[in-house]
Parts: structure tokens; C-alpha cells; sequence
């Protein structure tokens, strides 16, 4: 145990790849253990590096947990600019995922969580700061909060969709045909004028 956590610390690393790499194994043993059983000593050992580190890079478990699950909305359209598209570009994402895996993982580590305060308080906190805020500023004016959680509430539904029925389950919805059907739902809740509301 020692040796190897030597030969780790020995063994030359680039900051960003480990946290990636104890991200990823975070993930995957969160997701399969859930939190209160998954250790941060296997975390690492997953990673292939000490476990010192995991306080380095994310301060504690709940921090590391915490990134985890952030990772998820980093890659969503939620910069001002895409306002007036948000709903076909979203939709176009949706089209074209091939791995599910990630959102299986992120569904089971939440699920899982469940019942942690720490886990619990980390969800919320990501899911408020990494898409309900964004989305908010995005769409602005009344119940843009509301609106922003509608939102959110559909896209968790698409996310979880293969998953309860099968990946087969929108075959042959290509970009074009999300476009068609979902888009203009999501975009009228950014663009719907509820100011006498």
C-alpha cells in the first residue's frame, strides 16, 4: 500500500489530467457505490494516484462530488448569445448523443446520494450555479427562475428517457425532427412575453 502510493507520487503527472482522471474514477465508483460507501482512498487508487491529492485539487469528498456532477452542465449553450437559439441548439445536443453512460452515472450518483446531507447540498448547490442561474440570466424578466426550472424538468426527462425505455426509443428523431417537435416548446419558455404576469 505504501509502495504504491509512493510510485504515485514518484510517477509524473499534468495538475489538470489528475483532476480529470480522479473525477472520472469519481464518478464511476459514486455512481455504482454512492457516496457514504464509496471511499476516497479508492477513489485515488482508481485514479492510480495518492489520495492526498484529492484534498489538494477539490478541498474534501464533498468537493470532489461536487465537481463530478458540475462537469455535467459545462458543455450546455447558456451564454447570452445563444438566447434567441437556445431551443434548437439544446435539441441538436440531445439528437446526437451517443453515450449514455454519462447520464446513467450522473442519474445513479444522485440517486445514491440520497439521505447525505453533504451529497444532497451538493447537488442542489451544482444544479442551481451550473443551469438554473445560467438559464435564468439567459432568459431574463418575470419567472425567469420558474421558467429556467421548466426547462431543466424537460431536459432531465430527455436525459432519462433511453434509460426507462431503451435507447431505441426516439430512433430515426434525428436533429431535424427534435427540432421540429421539441425546440419550439423550450424556446417559447425563454421567449414568452409574461411581463403582466
Amino acid at each position: 500500500m505504501t509502495c504504491e502510493a509512493s510510485d504515485a507520487d514518484r510517477r509524473p503527472r499534468n495538475a489538470d489530467a489528475t483532476r480529470e482522471d480522479l473525477i472520472v474514477a469519481a464518478k464511476r465508483l459514486f455512481a455504482r457505490n454512492g457516496y457514504d460507501g464509496t471511499g476516497l482512498r479508492e477513489i485515488a487508487s482508481a485514479a492510480g494516484v495518492n489520495a492526498a491529492l484529492i484534498n489538494r485539487y477539490f478541498g474534501s469528498k464533498k468537493g470532489l462530488f461536487a465537481a463530478a456532477i458540475e462537469g455535467t452542465f459545462a458543455s450546455l449553450p447558456l451564454q447570452p448569445e445563444n438566447k434567441a437559439d437556445f431551443g434548437r441548439q439544446i435539441t441538436a445536443i440531445m439528437a446526437t448523443k451517443e453515450n449514455y453512460q454519462e447520464d446513467l452515472d450522473l442519474f445513479m450518483m444522485i440517486a445514491r446520494a440520497s439521505g447525505n446531507e453533504d451529497a444532497e447540498e451538493a447537488v442542489r448547490d451544482a444544479a442551481t450555479t451550473g443551469f438554473l442561474e445560467p438559464m435564468a440570466r439567459l432568459i431574463g424578466g418575470p419567472n425567469a427562475q420558474k421558467r429556467a426550472a421548466m426547462i431543466m424538468a424537460i431536459l432531465t426527462g430527455g436525459a432519462m428517457l433511453p434509460m426507462l425505455v431503451g435507447r431505441n426509443a426516439l430512433e430515426g428523431f434525428d436533429e431535424e425532427a427534435m427540432a421540429l417537435y421539441l425546440a419550439p416548446s423550450i424556446q417559447q419558455l425563454i421567449d414568452m412575453d409574461d411581463s403582466s404576469a
